[in-house]
């Protein structure tokens, strides 16, 4: 919570401040407790700073492009959290949705699930998921990826699109799906390489089209089974072991999260022929 990194940063403040005025006999429990503080926190203590500094990014923003890049390279030895076994949930809303895509801005049905319609151009429309489907893992091994390595990606393009998006494998439907050539930009914070370019029907979105398609945070905020959930985008953080994602108030998150993380949702982004 908000006052528990308050707790923390105050701790770290009178640590700091004892140990310089050469108090350290009440400095140095300062300086433990700030360490214990950290510790249990339920959350990584990184998602703080990072939503701080995400909102503040927001300010300087991405140029608006259509293509992105994408989640960078990792490596390490670390222990992989269990993958999520939750299954794409159909979305049921009371915003009526339309048929017709090809409105920008509206709420349409395609599929199984409900779409928000991003923009529209040269007889295509640009959709994304109105809410977080599932939440899994960017990768399920803690390896070095990029977007075009990871298990999501391959997740989306095969399980996804073949059994999740249409009740029939063969539908008419999947057809009008576009094959998508996303160029994965490095993150510009970090330099962090974005991999190479790629071809998806289905993708996530990168950090700078999240912030041209979005006019302000609260645009961003999507719901899992009803509550605010984090959704990942498909670019790398401030390193080769994180990618990006949306956080629960809606600020894009540049420094990333692990790429195990399984409580991050998703919601799939398509170019639908029209």
């Amino acid at each position: 919570s908000l006052l528990f990194f308050i707790a923390v940063c105050f701790c770290f403040y009178l640590t700091i401040t004892l140990l310089m005025s050469g108090r350290r006999r009440l400095g140095i429990p300062f300086l433990i407790a700030t360490i214990v503080l950290i510790l249990v926190s339920r959350e990584p203590f990184s998602k703080k700073i990072d939503e701080l500094f995400s909102t503040a990014s927001n300010t300087f923003s991405v140029s608006p492009v259509s293509s992105d890049k994408s989640v960078s390279p990792v490596s390490s030895d670390k222990p992989v959290s269990p993958v999520s076994s939750d299954r794409p949930v159909k979305a049921v809303s009371s915003d009526k949705p339309v048929s017709d895509c090809g409105i920008k801005g509206s709420i349409c049905s395609f599929g199984n699930y409900e779409w928000l319609v991003l923009e529209v151009k040269d007889d295509k429309a640009l959709l994304l998921s109105k809410d977080v489907l599932v939440r899994k893992p960017y990768n399920t091994t803690y390896t070095n990826v990029t977007w075009e390595t990871s298990t999501l990606r391959a997740w989306l393009n095969n399980e996804f699109l073949n059994n999740e998006l249409f009740n029939k494998p063969a539908s008419q439907e999947q057809a009008r799906i576009a094959l998508t050539t996303n160029i994965n930009e490095d993150n510009q914070w970090y330099g962090t390489p974005g991999g190479n370019t790629t071809e998806d029907r289905i993708f996530l979105l990168s950090i700078s089209e999240a912030n041209h398609y979005f006019g302000k945070n609260s645009a961003r905020i999507a719901k899992y089974n009803g509550s605010a959930a984090c959704w990942w985008l498909r670019s790398p953080g401030f390193s080769s072991r994180n990618a990006a994602y949306v956080y629960t108030v809606g600020t894009v998150g540049v420094t990333g999260d692990y790429l195990y993380y399984v409580h991050n949702g998703v919601r799939p982004a398509l170019w639908l022929n029209l």
